[in-house]
């Protein structure tokens, strides 16, 4: 009797010694003891077991490591590696400030001057001004340097970090300082931020050629409507437009849905892709009563992808178009965004996408990157120079634009 006693005060010792044991490391930490954490030991469940070491193994380092350890860089890493273990480049963490871009580029606008920018060891180049911007409305223009912002000197900063400068909150106002080619000293303007629509969709109508030309980018919330009205610029009324080049080179794609919604525009209720993955099996069809009967071709290359080739290939597969160009890159999977904590994402295939016929354009690679098949390819096989004289968009200097244009006149 005197034994079972000894063991039973034996057993509850343990486990008051375990359990204060187990809540000093949270107290050392300042924090309250985890219950929850605390429930996952004594019972046994794997996931909430392994949670509970891994932040042991974080508190070690930050007690321990002998040289600058920040507890946002050893999260951030040990996420990095559980999503690149997948074997899957498109599954992947983004910490806040990436996940932010992700944001706003999937979004299509932000508060902010207005304009898009490029390094420069002075500051940030002034590549386009967006029509209708605080910055058009300024009078900056492209080959602008940013060399200023608030009186801060931007020279070796990178443009990533001069973009957060000038970012702010909607009617503030920014400060900065210009150098133009050929002004005699630099230029301050004072800038209202405001929210900006980022032009993915621009048309325009090649008087000479009588073509239309529409440039598309990116595939985010407001490309729909910004090709509608591209497709009115680039084939106004009265003008006997022969036809309209869609550009979709360097196009990484975008949102799924945004693509399907445009290729509206051309095909009405045609099955244009459909998606295999787990719980996932899904047929996307165009829009009713939305297509324009205006011949199209589409340009494209290496840099196609995505969403990109999800557009050239249903408006291919359904003889829609021509497609004039390189091959395109390859990507068939889809992805989805999700939270993961303090601002920051997780982005994870969730399935794969064919063509309307079934076809599967997955890229092959060796291990340098180098392709070797998969993609989209043109129906008239065109390069550009290897030298800098090509100008894309212009004909003329632009070698597969010209062979886009020639098409839709024979």
């Amino acid at each position: 009797m005197k034994s079972v006693m000894r063991l039973t005060v034996t057993v509850i010792m343990a486990a008051v010694l375990f359990s204060v044991g187990f809540s000093l490391r949270d107290l050392r930490l300042g924090q309250a003891p985890d219950a929850q954490a605390f429930s996952a030991l004594v019972g046994g469940e794997p996931g909430l077991r392994a949670s509970v070491v891994f932040r042991d193994e974080l508190a070690k380092i930050e007690q321990n490591y002998g040289l600058k350890a920040d507890r946002e860089d050893l999260r951030s890493a040990a996420f990095n590696g559980m999503f690149s273990s997948t074997g899957d480049p498109y599954t992947v963490f983004m910490p806040a400030q990436v996940a932010e871009s992700f944001t706003l580029e999937t979004r299509g606008d932000f508060v902010g001057i207005g304009a898009r920018l490029a390094d420069d060891p002075l500051g940030a180049r002034i590549v386009t001004v967006f029509k209708g911007s605080p910055a058009s409305g300024a009078d900056l223009m492209p080959g602008d340097i940013i060399s200023e912002v608030d009186k801060q000197v931007l020279a070796g900063m990178t443009v990533e970090d001069i973009v957060d400068l000038i970012k702010g909150e909607e009617g503030s106002q920014v400060s900065l300082g210009i150098t133009r080619e050929g002004a005699a000293e630099p230029l301050k303007k004072r800038i209202t931020r405001q929210t900006v629509i980022v032009p993915t969709a621009e048309g325009r109508f090649l008087e000479e050629q009588g073509v239309g030309y529409i440039s598309l980018s990116g595939f985010s919330e407001t490309t729909p409507a910004q090709l509608k009205q591209a497709l009115v610029d680039a084939l106004p009324t009265g003008k006997g437009a022969k036809g309209v080049v869609i550009d979709l080179r360097d196009n990484p794609g975008g949102l799924l849905d945004s693509a399907v919604d445009m290729l509206g525009l051309f095909l009405d209720d045609k099955p244009v892709v459909f998606t295999k993955g787990k719980g996932l099996n899904e047929t996307y069809r165009s829009p009713k009563g939305q297509a324009v009967n205006t011949p199209v071709v589409v340009l494209i290359n290496e840099g196609s992808a995505s969403a990109s080739e999800i557009f050239a290939g249903a408006l291919q597969e359904h003889k829609r178009a021509r497609l004039v160009g390189e091959h395109t890159y390859g990507k068939a999977s889809v992805q989805t965004a999700h939270s993961v904590l303090d601002g920051a994402l997780a982005k994870v295939t969730i399935a794969r996408y064919y063509l309307p016929s079934g076809a599967n354009i997955s890229r092959k690679q060796t291990d340098d990157g180098e392709y070797i098949s998969g993609g989209i390819k043109p129906d008239i096989d065109v390069g550009l120079p290897m030298d800098s004289t090509a100008v894309l968009g212009e004909p003329g200097k632009d070698s597969q634009l010209d062979a886009a244009i020639k098409a839709l006149k024979s």
